[in-house]
């Protein structure tokens, strides 16, 4: 079934408008298409009081000069049109008669007008958010993305089936809705070291079945002690293999795609565009840059996660973990300084090249990891995943690690309003894949 993606803050602001009068209210959207029959909102919002031709608690029309203007916008950016009302007095939460016939009448009118550009309408209730294209009564999932995701599914077998007795005690925890979001939710996990592997235990034992596993490399000697799945006769095995057999050791019924390749590429992008939550566990900061972008511009919620231990004469300095979380309202890595043009640069060098940089200082050296402290920020990073998914209690959703003092910190950051990768000028909620390429 097709998804309509909204950003969570767009729909929050809708409901404070909406929820604030007695009066229907409407909201207009413009969403781009993005693989695997999703669509996603980009901007849009609440219409201004003008732009009503009638309004009352029960029905709200807009005026023709209105609806005249939002369409030749979505014409001239080849959008989507989304139109929305609010039902604030019905406590049936579904599309009234109403409806249907202010829908039969303008169906025509928006299909002559904006070929090839399906539009959509969208009810926003008490109790959630309900989606059908325009003219065909066709139902749609709405699907909110943000620090935290909601799924407004329609009739999905999948989220009522009965709990498994393993996990039983997980229910009790947090709730059997809890656990079937976790359950039904497919997973890519980008980079299987020493803290994706550990991600990939973690998310096997608490029923995700579900997963897209990417790294390119094979295991050496020196990962053996800290990839969680490993032994000796797996020496140059790809990881993702000794992962998948990991995870089926744990869930023999899962579903497992391991691919062995580089995140960077269009194949696997594309690839990626099909799941609903990201861990970003590389140690690569070009992988990071696209899987990062991809997360925010098919508004893919995702987890950045990575430890770093600073030593000197083989004393330990400094521990930092870092948790972070990107989605719609929240703040990219790039915005937080968290990866940067230089990083990718430098790792896209020869090595002649990198001896001839004066700039290039102890790069490339092997960094030091220790298993426990993967441990932590694996386990930090799951818990907010759960958070997010199964509204486990939590907001933290960027976290620092300090491993000498022994503290987390819930940081708060602030997005750049013309960033390049999460903000609406740059590539947010644009769909296609194939800007992400970097090979």
């Amino acid at each position: 079934m097709t998804e309509l993606v909204f950003p969570s803050p767009l729909l929050a602001e809708y409901r404070r408008a909406a929820w604030s009068t007695q009066h229907e209210t409407c909201a207009v959207f413009f969403a781009y298409p993005a693989p695997h029959d999703r669509v996603l909102v980009h901007d849009g919002g609440i219409v201004p009081v003008d732009a009503y031709a009638t309004r009352s608690e029960i029905a709200a029309q807009l005026t023709p000069a209105f609806l005249f203007e939002m369409v030749q916008q979505a014409r001239k950016r080849r959008a989507r049109l989304i139109l929305s009302h609010s039902h604030a007095q019905l406590e049936d939460a579904t599309f009234s008669v109403m409806d249907d016939l202010g829908e039969a009448a303008l169906a025509p009118y928006l299909d002559a007008k904006l070929p090839g550009l399906e539009p959509f309408s969208a009810l926003l209730t008490r109790s959630g958010v309900l989606g059908r294209r325009i003219g065909k009564h066709e139902a749609v999932d709405i699907v909110e993305v943000g620090s935290t995701i909601r799924r407004h599914l329609l009739n999905d077998p999948s989220y009522s089936a009965a709990i498994e007795e393993i996990f039983d005690r997980q229910a009790r925890a947090f709730g059997a809705a809890g656990h079937r979001l976790i359950a039904n939710c497919k997973v890519a996990i980008v980079g299987l070291g020493g803290t994706g592997s550990l991600v990939a235990q973690q998310l096997a034992y608490l029923g995700v079945r579900n997963f897209v596993l990417v790294d390119p490399k094979l295991l050496a000697a020196t990962n053996r002690n800290r990839v969680v799945g490993a032994v000796a006769a797996d020496v140059g095995l790809a990881k993702v293999d000794i992962a998948r057999r990991m995870i089926l050791s744990v869930a023999e019924n899962a579903q497992v795609e391991p691919i062995c390749d580089d995140a960077t590429r269009e194949a696997v992008l594309e690839k990626l565009a099909g799941v609903q939550f990201i861990f970003l566990c590389t140690d690569s900061h070009t992988s990071r840059a696209a899987v990062s972008k991809l997360c925010y511009q098919l508004l893919i919620p995702g987890v950045d996660l990575g430890v770093n231990i600073v030593t000197s004469d083989q004393r330990i300095e400094h521990i930092v973990g870092r948790t972070q979380m990107l989605a719609p309202g929240l703040p990219c890595l790039w915005c937080c300084g968290a990866i940067g043009a230089d990083a990718i640069r430098r790792e896209s060098m020869t090595q002649e090249q990198q001896a001839a940089d004066p700039y290039f200082t102890g790069q490339g050296e092997p960094q030091a990891a220790v298993i426990s402290l993967n441990s932590t920020m694996a386990s930090l990073a799951v818990t907010m995943f759960l958070s997010a998914v199964a509204r486990v209690p939590g907001q933290a959703r960027y976290q620092r690690y300090d491993g000498i003092a022994g503290t987390i910190r819930s940081i708060t950051a602030t997005a750049d309003e013309r960033c390049i990768v999460c903000s609406r000028y740059g590539g947010f909620a644009r769909g296609s894949t194939r800007s992400l390429s970097l090979t």
